[in-house]
């Protein structure tokens, strides 16, 4: 019974946690640009939630197949990006989390990086290294025959959400290399999904 209580309430906490994150990115949102692309992009944003919840419900919450989140946020650019890796579910409000962190990427993908031209292609995989307890989730965004890259002035939204959406990341985070972009995620299994077996 104890138990029950204390999964019950480390559930609420994690779920009212997620509460707070998202109802910032309105805030962040109409802060950073301008009022009608302010409105434009919040409205996209939230897209990016509902998507991870449809995702959620079809498969009665028990997780989000993380190549189906891949698949759903880049489904606009067919042809121009590949994707590989095992079937892995990704947790409630995780399965939000990597929805609005594809989002940003391909936002960016296509102002700015490999998306916005005519040759560019993306590259997502993932794996899972390790077993049981142990194991980690290694995730890669790879952007390539886009315009050179180079490191923005200021970091708006996007950005700061890439860098800090994940606080147990500890891979390399967003790298802005001339040839493209590069975003990877390395983070314990358990932390994030809903089968974290590893096995």
């Amino acid at each position: 019974m104890y138990e029950s209580i204390r999964f019950a309430r480390c559930e609420q906490s994690a779920q009212d946690a997620a509460t707070r994150r998202y109802w910032r990115i309105p805030q962040r949102t109409l802060r950073d640009d301008a009022q009608v692309p302010s409105r434009t992009a919040l409205i996209r944003r939230l897209g990016a939630l509902a998507r991870a919840q449809d995702a959620l419900t079809a498969n009665a919450w028990e997780g989000a197949p993380l190549g189906q989140i891949v698949a759903a946020e880049l489904s606009p650019y067919a042809g121009r990006f590949a994707m590989d890796g095992p079937l892995v579910n990704i947790a409630g409000t995780m399965a939000q989390t990597f929805s609005l962190l594809l989002h940003e990427l391909a936002t960016n993908a296509a102002k700015h990086g490999a998306l916005s031209n005519a040759d560019g292609s993306i590259s997502v995989s993932w794996t899972i290294e390790g077993h049981g307890d142990t194991a980690r989730l290694r995730f890669s965004w790879r952007e390539s025959g886009g315009p050179t890259v180079s490191e923005p002035a200021q970091k708006g939204f996007g950005s700061a959400l890439l860098e800090a959406a994940l606080p147990a990341n500890e891979g390399a985070g967003l790298r802005f290399a001339p040839e493209g972009l590069t975003y990877e995620i390395d983070v314990p299994l358990l932390a994030i999904s809903a089968n974290a077996s590893g096995e």
